[in-house]
């Protein structure tokens, strides 16, 4: 498979380099052979569908639901009720911070680009940081910002996405981790027949605490829960807004298309999707331009990929993969980004993915 710069390590200008290509391509398609219920996969390249594997399956798609926090944040900053320019002290962003190590890169990242100037970072470039790194600090902070409700409303002005509920992405992750300490194994069999509006309560306390002061105190509660830490990483999954491959991929179709949204709300939201990724050598070879975003559940991994190719192609793709277990879980996150892009450049891979998964 053609190596590509994982969009994580893009300040640092390394390309992930495979030396096991072929066994890397066997490994997936042996993978994909033995478990074609696996895979939630849609391809559109010139509005022509050329992959559609379950896409109307709802998966655990994890943070990609953060794409419609970007098209809400750049309708509100069309509205100039949030000022995209608008510096803010990056501590407004650590104060939701809890034992995440893409903060740290993150962190170098826009230090490197000179996108933090002493402890002053413009609120685009949280919004940036949120699509490129999947980071839950920056989605706590532009909610907050916008306001839940608010998000929620202007998600429904998109008619092809359906209604979900929104909670802060943080705080949900601490109402799933057991604050009350009660038994866990009570807390794990309860939790999730808790309405959303009590839900939304939990959340909205805590999220009021770590305004307050409390990160370290819940950062503990997080590296401390030991035996039940893939448990209640569910919890919060399991409640976070679930939207099928399909509803991705029409999002990102209009995006790709630069004609459905105003250019008040495209300008934020190019800047968001696109300003990281595009400073990829690998990525600028191919690409006149293009967005993506990836996350992962303990049980899934995702990536949605828009764009414009050198060779004028049109192009989306959302690739989920699900149910797996820990060792297929870590095999896959290190060809996932590779094996996405291969499909959108590769047309003999494509057919060859295309042909196996209708068998």
């Amino acid at each position: 498979m053609r190596p590509y710069l994982f969009f994580l390590f893009c300040f640092l200008s390394i390309t992930t380099l495979r030396a096991q290509e072929e066994s890397d391509e066997a490994f997936l398609l042996d993978f994909l052979q033995k478990n074609p219920e696996k895979i939630s996969l849609i391809i559109s390249i010139n509005d022509t569908t050329e992959i559609a594997q379950q896409p109307t399956l709802m998966a655990p798609t994890g943070n990609l639901y953060n794409l419609f926090i970007a098209i809400a944040y750049a309708q509100q900053a069309a509205q100039r009720t949030i000022e995209p320019e608008a510096p803010l002290d990056i501590q407004n962003i650590r104060q939701y911070n809890l034992h995440n190590p893409g903060f740290d890169a993150w962190e170098q990242y826009i230090r490197i680009y000179k996108k933090l100037r002493g402890n002053r970072i413009r609120t685009k470039d949280v919004a940036a940081g949120m699509m490129a790194f999947s980071l839950d600090p920056c989605s706590e902070y532009l909610m907050d910002q916008i306001g839940i409700n608010r998000i929620e409303q202007e998600i429904t002005k998109l008619p092809w996405v359906p209604k979900q509920t929104y909670h802060y992405p943080v705080s949900g992750k601490v109402v799933g981790f057991n604050p009350t300490q009660v038994s866990p194994e009570q807390y794990i069999r309860t939790l999730p027949n808790t309405s959303n509006e009590t839900f939304g309560q939990m959340s909205e306390e805590v999220h009021q605490n770590l305004q307050k002061g409390y990160t370290s105190i819940y950062d503990s509660l997080l590296i401390n829960a030991e035996q039940y830490h893939k448990e209640y990483l569910m919890l919060w999954y399991d409640r976070a807004p679930h939207y099928t491959p399909e509803v991705f991929l029409k999002t990102l179709h209009h995006i790709n298309r630069r004609t459905y949204f105003s250019k008040e709300v495209f300008r934020p939201l190019i800047y968001a999707l696109e300003s990281t990724p595009m400073k990829s050598p690998e990525i600028q070879r191919s690409f006149s331009y293009c967005g993506f975003l990836s996350s992962s559940t303990p049980t899934s991994l995702s990536i949605a990929i828009y764009g414009k190719t050198k060779s004028g192609q049109h192009v989306e793709l959302v690739c989920v993969f699900q149910q797996l277990s820990r060792k297929e879980h870590i095999d896959l996150s290190a060809l996932m980004h590779d094996f996405a892009f291969e499909l959108i450049e590769e047309p003999i891979f494509r057919e060859k993915i295309q042909s196996l998964l209708s068998k």
